[in-house]
């Protein structure tokens, strides 16, 4: 039987699983390459985990962030 979280605990969960992608590799060099003003490409990339990118992308960037999913 599966429980409900209550909406704290989600945020939570998710909060966290936004910053794992800190430590996906390759994600560094897309957040170094946007931090020095540059474009960068994440490719396959689809489903759900387009917005959690995009929600750390968004953290990360320095300036207009452009997504193209």
């Amino acid at each position: 039987m599966s429980s409900v979280l209550a909406p704290s605990d989600a945020s939570s969960r998710l909060r966290d699983l936004i910053g794992r992608l800190d430590r996906h590799g390759g994600f560094h060099e897309v957040v170094a390459s946007l931090e020095a003003g540059n474009a960068a490409t994440l490719d396959g990339v689809w489903g759900a985990a387009c917005s959690l990118a995009a929600a750390r992308l968004a953290e990360h960037c320095p300036g207009t962030l452009v997504l193209v999913c």
